[in-house]
């Protein structure tokens, strides 16, 4: 479980979908470890959809990994 201070950005609404995106990014004695979050609201369907990057760079010799994960919200009339 991560925590952050902060929140995603709102940066579009140009087709009624608001879109929100941050980066974060931590760094401890193991790996460096950056956070990709964007996820969108679409205001007609009244549903979300969202895409979670974790990218882990290893200090020592371990190759880099890259989690990608998404996931969508519908309503139950849909």
């Amino acid at each position: 479980m991560q925590t952050w201070n902060q929140v995603p950005q709102f940066f579009n609404d140009e087709d009624r979908i608001n879109r929100y995106k941050m980066t974060v990014s931590r760094e401890d004695k193991l790996a460096r470890r950056t956070y990709e979050v964007f996820y969108s609201f679409s205001r007609d369907a009244q549903a979300y959809d969202g895409y979670i990057k974790t990218t882990i760079r290893y200090k020592d010799s371990r190759p880099s990994k890259v989690i990608e994960d998404f996931f969508v919200n519908r309503t139950a009339s849909q």
